[in-house]
């Protein structure tokens, strides 16, 4: 592989002629083994090589060397586990794996409808994002006059990670290949006539009409409207084979699982382990000793796609069924507030939903405005969303704060010149026994997301009430917005007819 270049004629799977379309650089040091076959054939390949096999206990799948050889047999008799097809009806099973001194290895990606890289969370911008600018830049150069499309969850990402991050296009660009970067309209131009033109996934009409031959698509598990995707694909028609890369988080959303099951999609799975030597020694090991062991370490730092953790109050299935993208008529909107008094790095954040009432009854995620900061910036948030969707009131727990929530509150919204009438309610009842009804609402198919809230979301499926985990921020918020519009719940409260005067210093 040491002499392949892009444009490089090799053989598939099938024998069929395809195209090398990128080469990446040759890594050393890389664990390896001798893949053995049962005609006698063997080779050499890396522990995170991809192999696309047939498992007798699993079916087709795309597996690394590593997973090979930890499912090597299969049943009682330890019947081998792996084949792989090759041209016409050759099928080969695997009968070995063994470990062999290190070798130089290169990765090459050749011709395929869509490419897929899943890594974990702290992967991004250093690996995760690089694999992606790396793709674009040699097929900006490789495909001379070609469009591109570059889509993330908002515009500030797009500027910060996939252009101006440590590891985006205009820090990783060769001298003699680096596009011109136009802000003002949202395009990158290569000097061969390449062009990338730049969207937010925020804005899905936007991307209704453009055409392009390639894109690449940051952190899809967490877009907030996932008609993006859609409008994107639309115009994903230019040239005879449109293909696009997809970097991201592996949330266990409806767009990641239908693309892991897409015969068509390779994927391809990284972990922070595998990108230690991009991260400072002291960051890597506070990452690792506190996520390691952890269902979201599984996630966030091995890149797991994880299945709804047992015991939580709500399931993914019915959150993605409840989904919709257009609103009724809202009669009531209420902002959810469960402070933080704290604003360190390991304080918890403060929880900030805002959620309305529906003119058919039903309640409606609207916004999660979460932040980690100090009272006074959660209060300019807070009555920041109460002001930007017209709402009714905001509702706060004072369990943890006090009567200072009302008092921030006042403050932030007379600095705003905004009257905000506010409730505050003190919790009598556990976490458990609050979020229990809401929870009901939620599987009686009478609350809805208005597009996608990943770190709500996560939260809410993950949390397990009497096991001790991190208290619920974001579903704290939540509950007691949606208690106020829906649940004939009295808790301890006080209702302010004016706000509180306010503080005249922090």
């Amino acid at each position: 592989m040491g002499e392949v270049r892009p444009g490089a004629r090799l053989f598939d799977e099938t024998g069929a002629p395809c195209t090398v379309t990128a080469v990446h650089e040759v890594q050393f040091g890389r664990p390896c083994y001798r893949v053995v076959f049962d005609d006698g054939s063997a080779i050499v390949a890396d522990a995170g090589h991809l192999w696309r096999t047939t498992a007798r206990a699993t079916g087709p799948a795309t597996v690394t060397t590593d997973e090979i050889r930890a499912t090597l047999t299969h049943g009682p008799r330890g019947d081998f586990n792996h084949s792989i097809d090759g041209p016409g009806d050759l099928c080969r099973a695997i009968v070995a794996v063994e470990p062999v001194a290190s070798v130089p290895v290169r990765c090459i990606v050749v011709d395929s409808p869509s490419h897929l890289f899943l890594a974990g969370r702290f992967m991004v911008p250093t690996h995760n994002s690089r694999a992606g600018a790396e793709w674009v830049i040699k097929t900006a150069r490789n495909n001379p006059g070609c469009r591109i499309a570059m889509v993330a969850r908002t515009a500030a990402d797009v500027r910060d990670v996939m252009i101006e991050g440590d590891s985006g296009i205009m820090n990783i660009s060769p001298a003699d290949f680096t596009p011109r970067y136009r802000p003002s309209i949202r395009r990158l131009e290569w000097p061969n006539g390449s062009q990338a033109t730049l969207f937010s996934a925020e804005e899905p009409d936007a991307l209704r009409g453009p055409q392009h031959h390639f894109g690449w698509l940051d952190e899809i598990a967490a877009w907030s409207h996932p008609e993006a995707f859609e409008m994107f694909l639309f115009g994903l028609r230019l040239g005879t084979h449109p293909r696009v890369v997809i970097t991201t988080t592996p949330r266990p959303t409806k767009i990641i699982k239908d693309l892991i099951a897409d015969p068509t999609c390779v994927t391809v799975r990284g972990s922070t382990y595998e990108n230690r030597a991009n991260l400072a020694p002291a960051y890597f090991s506070q990452i690792i000793r506190k996520y390691e062991g952890t269902r979201l370490g599984r996630q966030e730092i091995n890149g797991e796609i994880l299945d709804d953790n047992p015991g939580a109050l709500w399931t993914r299935a019915i959150i993605d069924a409840n989904r919709v993208s257009a609103l009724p008529e809202l009669v009531r909107i209420v902002v959810g507030v469960d402070p933080e008094a704290s604003s360190g790095e390991e304080s918890a954040e403060t929880g900030i939903l805002v959620v309305g009432l529906g003119a058919d009854g039903h309640g409606y995620v609207l916004d999660d405005v979460t932040i980690r900061g100090t009272p006074g910036e959660w209060g300019a948030q807070a009555v920041s969303a109460y002001s930007r969707w017209e709402a009714n009131k905001v509702v706060g727990e004072v369990n943890n704060g006090g009567e200072m929530v009302g008092y921030v509150v006042g403050t932030c919204a007379n600095a705003a010149n905004v009257f905000v009438p506010y409730r505050a309610v003190r919790a009598s009842h556990s976490k458990e026994a609050r979020a229990d009804p809401v929870s009901a609402l939620y599987a009686q198919g009478l609350v809805h997301h208005v597009g996608v809230f990943a770190e709500l979301e996560d939260q809410m499926t993950e949390w397990v009430p009497g096991q001790g985990m991190r208290s619920p921020d974001r579903v704290d918020a939540l509950v007691w917005a949606i208690t106020d519009l829906m649940l004939d719940i009295e808790y301890e409260a006080t209702v302010y007819d004016e706000v509180p005067a306010p503080l005249t210093s922090w």
